[in-house]
């Protein structure tokens, strides 16, 4: 993978067919508490689109973000761009141990403009036996299947894993949030001549056919919900998302400079993700419950440490001194980085050694049916997982997250609540200084 890369992405949208991007990922790989934790942001720059052929005559449809007409470049940056995939793994001194071929899978968290700014993520923390595998880590695995065991992988974040590239994408990476472009381009092709001029505009006389069938079937429908009453305006979902309708002219948006109309309408998507989150980490201590119980109809119960020990001390007294943060990797670590950080844990090994065993081998003594109850967890619920924890959820947060990754309200579903509630506003004649951000 290296840090970078350049991809073209295909999209379901009917005016734009692909998205290219030269994007960078950040990533950090350490141990904590004797579990290993990884974190991945992105953050990319715009290349080039390619329109839909709409003549069906084989015109050039590539553009540079600054071949782009002026009218399209602003909706052009507010493309997002989402990587989940596997990249190969290198590993210090891999050639003395059965380390190669190894690859490993994360994602970069939110969806991300292009400009760069970086993806927000949430460290994760997967099981030993789940960092590392090998082919294709986009299929799921079935029964530990393609798994790099637990022991080989410690070690290999003992080594020292110096970088990841040969990046695979999954099909669950792509872009996002095109409706803002797919409405500049329907605005730019509908001024007299466009046909002529943007080679990505249709043929006047198709597009006047086009529009009288979307009149047709809006006029139908108006005339359908006239006869309900108008609801009042709910939270997100699928009720608000319904007919978002055109703005009157002279609306409060149409008032709104640029910068207020963006902070309104992401005030708006940090209150409905909030709300939303709430909801989602309610669903998921069922999720989480359901799994547990799952797990304990297979026999499969999770191992409970000895009074007066946390599960994180056990793990930490069984990891050893052998994968302490030291080990910490990073996309910038170069060369010379790597040097220091083999200088410094030959310069203190004997040190720690000493210092760790006298803290932690008691502990450990205490510890040892705990770790028989995780041997046999581990071992179960492998052969479970498909059926109790299809997701591999470890923990609230982990369930959270990709809740609202995938289900929660986006950008786009603000400014379709926002719109209604500045039409709302315009018709009972609220004020727009002290009301547009309350």
């Amino acid at each position: 993978m290296g840090n970078n890369g350049t991809h073209c992405f295909d999209t379901h949208s009917a005016i734009v067919q692909k998205v290219c991007a030269d994007y960078q990922i950040n990533w950090k790989l350490w141990a904590l508490m004797g579990e290993p934790v990884g974190n991945y942001t992105l953050s990319w720059k715009l290349t080039s689109i390619q329109f839909r052929d709409q003549r069906k005559r084989g015109d050039r449809l590539w553009f540079s973000p600054d071949s782009l007409p002026p009218e399209l470049r602003k909706a052009a940056g507010l493309i997002e761009l989402y990587i989940d995939g596997h990249a190969s793994v290198n590993v210090t001194g891999a050639h003395t141990i059965d380390m190669l071929g190894f690859r490993h899978r994360f994602n970069t968290g939110t969806a991300v403009r292009p400009g760069g700014q970086h993806s927000f993520n949430v460290p994760g923390s997967p099981s030993w036996d789940d960092v590392f595998g090998h082919y294709d880590l986009c299929k799921p695995a079935e029964a530990g299947q393609w798994k790099v065991d637990a022991k080989t992988a410690q070690n290999a974040f003992k080594q020292g894993i110096y970088s990841l590239q040969d990046l695979i994408l999954c099909p669950e990476s792509g872009v996002s949030e095109l409706t803002m472009l797919e409405d500049a381009v329907d605005k730019l092709c509908s001024k007299p001549g466009a046909a002529a001029k943007f080679v990505f505009c249709q043929k006047q006389e198709e597009k006047d056919k086009k529009d009288a069938a979307k009149q047709d079937k809006e006029a139908a429908g108006n005339k359908a919900q006239n006869k309900e009453k108008e609801p009042s305006a709910p939270g997100l979902g699928a009720s608000v998302l319904d007919g978002a309708g055109r703005r009157p002219p002279e609306s409060i948006h149409d008032l709104l400079d640029e910068s207020t109309e963006r902070t309104a309408i992401r005030k708006k998507l940090a209150q409905e993700t909030a709300s939303y989150r709430r909801t989602a980490e309610a669903a998921c201590q069922d999720i989480l419950r359901d799994i547990d119980a799952c797990y304990v109809r297979a026999q499969c119960p999770r191992p409970q440490p000895p009074a007066g020990t946390s599960e994180g001390e056990c793990n930490t007294a069984r990891g050893g001194n052998e994968v302490p943060d030291l080990y910490l990797v990073t996309s910038d670590c170069d060369e010379k980085c790597r040097e220091g950080i083999a200088r410094r844990r030959k310069e203190e090994r004997e040190k720690e050694a000493r210092e760790w065993h006298a803290k932690w081998d008691p502990i450990r003594t205490r510890c040892e049916p705990y770790y028989e109850q995780q041997k046999h967890y581990r071992q179960c619920e492998k052969n479970v997982r498909q059926t109790c924890n299809p997701k591999n959820f470890n923990n609230l947060n982990e369930c959270t997250n990709e809740q609202v990754r995938t289900k929660g309200p986006t950008e786009k579903d603000a400014r379709k609540l926002m719109q209604k509630e500045w039409n709302q506003r315009s018709k009972t004649g609220s004020s727009i200084t002290n009301s547009i951000l309350d």
